[in-house]
C-alpha cells in the first residue's frame, strides 16, 4: 500500500508538472507574438513534436509601431521551439515550402531609417535560420503594389556574432535577380562576401573587411558594378520602384561602376552606428563610366551619351571631400535641354571640380563646355563654347565665366540663386569692331535683315534680376561709336550715342540720353541729326506708348530742321508733330535735286504740320518762304523750246533765265500716296527783261517723292547695295509673282 500511494503521488506531481510547462511554453509564446507585434495569429493542421511546431497552414498579421502593417501566409510550415537568449525569445528555425508576405509601409512616428540600431531592432524578430522554397513578395511600387516571386535561404546567428549568410532569388516577368551574401569572422576580422546576377549574369560584386586594431575599427573594401553591354535589365528592375518623372534610362546602356575605400571609423557601441562612420576618417575613390545610345528623362533627351568621371573623397572632421580628377568629362552627339533648345557635339570637361558633403555641402570648381552646334529659336545655329567657374551651396549658387561662339560674340557673364529662389544674370559684351565683322547679326535671328553695320564699335552691358516674391527687372545698356553701313535703302555713317533699356515688371522704358548721327542719305543727304528722348510703355503693348523727347534736330540742305520739345501718345489713332526748318540753302536743293538747269540761291524757313495715322504720313497746310532775297535761275534747252512753242510763256522763260525775288512763300501739302504739292508765290525782276519791271508769279509744282527718291538711289550718290535694293523691289512692283 505504501508503495501504491507513492506512485499515485509521483504521477500526480508529474501531471501537475506538464501543466505546468505546457502553460509555461503557451505564456512563452504568447509573449513572444506580443513582443513582436503579432496581433492575429492563425493556423490549421498543427502538430507537436519535440522537434517543434508542424502546420499545413498558418496566417499571420503584424502591425509595427510605425503604423506599418505585414501578413504572412505559409503552407507546410515549420517552426522550432523558441528558445532565450540575451534576454528575448527567438526562433532558431523556420522553414516554409510556400510563403507569401504583403507588406504596407508606415506613416508614424517610427524609428528613423537611418538609425542602424533600429534597423537592426526591427529585423530581431527573423529567425536565426529561414528557409522558403516558393517565396511570394507583394511591395509597395510606384503603380501602387508589386509583386515579386522567388527563393529565400537565411541563417544569421544573431547579434552579428556568428557568421551569417543570405541567398535571395527573385524574379518578376521574365527577368530574374540572384543575390548571394557571406558574413565571416576570421583572426578577428569580419569578411562580408556579396555577389549579384542580373538574369544569370554577372551585376555586382562587393567585398568588405571590418578588423580591430589598436582599439580602433578599420574599415576598407571594394565594389565593382560589372559593366554591362545592356543595362535596360537592370533598370527594368528600378523602375518599377520610380514614379515616371524619376525614370532615367529605359534603352540600352554600357555601364560599369569600381569603387573602393580604407575608412578609420570613430570608437562607438554599435558595429553599425552610422555616428562612427560619420566621426571617422578616410579614404574613398570610385570610376563610374556610361555610354547610352539614347537616355529620355521628362523634357531632356541625349544621344550618344558619354559619361566618364573618376573621384578621389577624403573624410575628415565629419567632412566628405570629393574631387573629380582628370578625364572626366560628359559628352554627347545630341542633346535636348528643352522642346526649343538643342545641341550638338557636347562637350564637358569636369577635372577639378570639388564637392564637399557635410554640415554645409558645396560644390565648386572650374567648368569648360563646347558644342559644335546650338539650336535655339531666336539664335542662328552655330558653335559655342563656355569656359568658367561654379560656385553652389545651400545658401547660393553661382556661376562666372567667358562664353563666346564661332561668329565672334564675346560675352562675360555672371549668375547668381540664392536660397529664395531669387536669381541675378549680368553680362557684358565684349567691344565689337564691325571693320572686322558683324558678330551680332550673325548670332541672333531678330538682327534686323535690312540693316548692314560695317565700322565702328559696340560695347554693351546687362542685367536681369528675377526675385522671388517681387517683378521682374532687367537693365541693358549699349554705347556705340563711329557706326557706319545701310539701313534699307539708306546709308548711315558717324553713328554715335548711348542706348538704356530698362524692364520693370511689364513697364518698359527706353532712354536716348544722347545720340547723334552724322548723315543719313537715303538718296539726298540728311545730318548731323542729335536726339534726346525717352519712350514708354507696357509690355503686353510695346507699340502703345508715350513718345517724349528734349531734343530732335537735324541738319537738312545746309539749314536746319528740328522738333519743339514735346511727347506723343502712341496710343491714339493720329499724331501731329510740327516740324519746323530754317536756313535751308536753295543752293543745295538744287545741287541734289535731278533738274536739268536749275540753279539758285536763298535761304528758306518754314513749318511742316506732320499728320501720321492708320493712312500714312500726309503734310496739311505747311508753310514755306524765303528769309531774305535771292534769285532762281532755270536755264535749258527744254524750256527755251517750250517758250518758242507757246508765247503767252516765252514772259515766264526769260523771267526765269535770270529771276531776282524779294519774295518767295509757299503752300505745302504731301499726301499719303507720297505726292507733294508747292503753290509757290514769287516776286521780283529779271534785270534783262523788260528793263527790271517787277514781276509776279504763281507756279504750282507736284512732285513724287517715292519716285524722286528711287531715282536718286539708282544713282552713284548711294552704295551699290542700295541700289540693287532698289532694283530688286522695282522688278517685284512689276511682277508681283515674285514677290516673297
Amino acid at each position: 500500500m505504501p508503495l501504491r500511494h507513492t506512485g499515485t503521488r509521483l504521477l500526480g506531481k508529474l501531471l501537475l508538472a506538464l501543466l505546468l510547462l505546457v502553460a509555461l511554453l503557451w505564456l512563452a509564446w504568447r509573449g513572444l507574438l506580443a513582443a513582436q507585434g503579432v496581433s492575429q495569429l492563425h493556423w490549421q493542421g498543427l502538430q507537436l513534436s519535440r522537434a517543434g511546431l508542424q502546420v499545413e497552414h498558418l496566417t499571420l498579421l503584424r502591425d509595427g509601431a510605425d503604423g506599418s502593417r505585414l501578413q504572412v501566409s505559409a503552407s507546410a510550415l515549420q517552426l522550432a521551439w523558441p528558445q532565450w537568449a540575451q534576454q528575448r525569445l527567438y526562433l532558431p528555425a523556420v522553414r516554409s515550402q510556400a510563403l507569401q508576405l504583403s507588406w504596407q509601409a508606415g506613416q508614424g512616428e517610427g524609428a528613423p531609417a537611418s538609425d542602424p540600431q533600429a534597423l537592426l531592432d526591427s529585423l530581431a524578430w527573423l529567425p536565426r535560420q529561414l528557409a522558403v522554397d516558393q517565396l511570394s513578395l507583394e511591395l509597395p511600387c510606384a503603380t501602387g503594389r508589386c509583386a515579386l516571386l522567388g527563393s529565400l535561404h537565411l541563417q544569421h546567428a544573431g547579434e552579428l556574432q556568428q557568421p551569417a549568410e543570405l541567398r535571395l532569388q527573385l524574379q518578376t516577368g521574365l527577368r530574374s535577380l540572384d543575390v548571394q551574401a557571406n558574413l565571416v569572422q576570421r583572426d578577428g576580422r569580419w569578411q562580408l562576401l556579396a555577389d549579384a546576377q542580373l538574369d544569370r549574369q554577372p551585376l555586382l560584386t562587393v567585398r568588405s573587411e571590418l578588423r580591430e586594431e589598436a582599439g580602433v575599427s578599420h574599415w576598407q573594401g571594394e565594389l565593382e558594378l560589372v559593366q554591362l553591354a545592356d543595362s535596360r535589365g537592370l533598370f527594368v528592375w528600378l523602375q518599377q520602384w520610380q514614379t515616371t518623372d524619376q525614370r532615367l534610362l529605359d534603352t540600352q546602356a554600357s555601364l560599369r561602376l569600381q569603387a573602393s575605400w580604407q575608412m578609420a571609423l570613430a570608437p562607438g557601441v554599435s558595429l553599425l552606428d552610422g555616428q562612427r562612420l560619420r566621426d571617422g576618417s578616410g579614404t574613398f575613390s570610385a570610376t563610374l563610366q556610361l555610354n547610352s545610345p539614347q537616355l529620355q528623362y521628362q523634357s531632356l533627351s541625349a544621344e550618344g551619351l558619354a559619361v566618364d568621371l573618376k573621384a578621389n573623397a577624403t573624410l575628415a572632421a565629419q567632412q566628405w571631400q570629393i574631387s573629380l580628377q582628370p578625364s572626366s568629362s560628359l559628352q554627347a552627339k545630341r542633346l535636348q535641354l528643352t522642346d526649343a533648345l538643342r545641341v550638338q557635339q557636347l562637350q564637358a570637361k569636369l577635372a577639378g571640380m570639388s564637392l564637399q558633403l557635410g554640415a554645409s555641402p558645396s560644390l565648386s570648381g572650374p567648368l569648360q563646355l563646347s558644342v559644335a552646334k546650338l539650336e535655339q529659336a531666336e539664335l542662328l545655329p552655330q558653335a559655342w563654347q563656355f569656359s568658367g567657374q561654379l560656385q553652389a551651396d545651400a545658401q547660393q549658387q553661382r556661376l562666372q565665366g567667358a562664353v563666346s561662339n564661332a561668329a565672334g560674340l564675346s560675352l562675360n557673364v555672371d549668375g547668381v540663386r540664392d536660397a529664395q529662389g531669387a536669381l541675378q544674370l549680368s553680362g557684358k559684351l565684349a567691344e565689337v569692331f564691325f571693320r572686322a565683322g558683324n558678330p551680332l547679326s550673325q548670332t541672333a535671328r531678330a538682327w534686323p535683315a535690312l540693316l548692314q553695320v560695317s565700322n565702328g564699335r559696340l560695347l554693351g552691358q546687362a542685367s536681369l534680376q528675377l526675385p522671388a516674391w517681387a517683378p521682374l527687372r532687367l537693365d541693358l545698356g549699349l554705347q556705340f561709336k563711329g557706326l557706319a553701313g545701310i539701313y534699307d535703302r539708306s546709308e548711315l555713317s558717324g553713328l554715335d550715342g548711348q542706348l538704356n533699356l530698362q524692364l520693370r515688371g511689364d513697364q518698359l522704358s527706353l532712354e536716348l540720353p544722347q545720340l547723334s548721327l552724322q548723315q543719313l542719305n537715303p538718296g539726298l543727304p540728311i545730318g548731323p541729326l542729335q536726339l534726346q528722348g525717352r519712350y514708354v510703355a507696357r509690355l503686353g503693348q510695346p507699340l502703345q506708348g508715350l513718345l517724349s523727347w528734349q531734343s530732335a534736330e537735324t541738319g537738312v540742305f545746309n539749314g536746319q530742321a528740328w522738333l519743339p520739345a514735346g511727347q506723343l501718345d502712341l496710343a491714339q489713332p493720329s499724331q501731329r508733330l510740327p516740324l519746323q526748318f530754317k536756313d535751308v540753302q536753295l543752293e543745295e536743293i538744287f545741287r541734289v535735286y535731278p533738274a536739268e538747269g536749275l540753279a539758285g540761291r536763298g535761304s528758306l524757313r518754314g513749318e511742316l504740320p506732320l499728320l501720321l495715322d492708320a493712312a500714312g504720313l500726309r503734310i496739311e497746310q505747311g508753310q514755306m518762304a524765303a528769309q531774305a532775297p535771292g534769285y532762281l535761275q532755270f536755264r535749258s534747252e527744254k524750256i527755251r523750246a517750250l517758250g518758242r512753242s507757246n508765247p503767252g510763256m516765252q514772259l515766264v522763260v526769260d523771267a526765269l533765265d535770270d529771276f531776282h525775288f524779294d519774295l518767295l512763300d509757299s503752300a505745302v501739302s504731301y499726301a499719303a500716296d507720297g505726292k507733294l504739292q508747292l503753290a509757290l508765290r514769287l516776286q521780283g525782276r529779271n534785270p534783262d527783261v523788260e528793263k527790271g519791271r517787277p514781276i509776279n508769279l504763281n507756279v504750282n509744282l507736284q512732285e513724287d517723292i517715292p519716285a524722286l527718291l528711287t531715282s536718286l538711289q539708282l544713282t552713284d550718290r548711294v552704295s551699290e547695295t542700295i541700289r540693287q535694293r532698289v532694283q530688286q523691289r522695282l522688278r517685284q512692283r512689276n511682277d508681283p509673282q515674285k514677290e516673297n
